[in-house]
């Protein structure tokens, strides 16, 4: 008899596709408040999750205040994590 190991399902905020937690970047609020890339999910804190596409970080960066990352994570996302999240993806 084998067991089947099923991953953690996770929605990208920018297109609301879901995806393998292990496929999506993460950006989590740790417990100090502090908003960082989560890349390899060890931190622990409220996050959100986003595909590796440069139209779905524009998409979660939003216009006119529909930011999704400020939205989901409850706080003022830097201009540092945005920018840290850019180069990550044009890797």
């Amino acid at each position: 008899m084998t067991t089947k190991t099923v991953k953690p399902q996770r929605t990208c905020v920018g297109c609301r596709k879901r995806f393998n937690q292990d496929e999506l970047l993460a950006v989590t609020r740790l417990k100090n408040g502090e908003v960082v890339v989560n890349e390899n999910h060890q931190k622990a804190g409220r996050s959100v999750y986003l595909c590796k596409k440069p139209e779905c970080l524009k998409k979660a960066h939003g216009r006119k205040g529909h930011n999704a990352l400020k939205y989901g994570l409850k706080v003022e996302v830097p201009d540092q994590v945005f920018e840290e999240l850019q180069k990550i993806i044009q890797k």
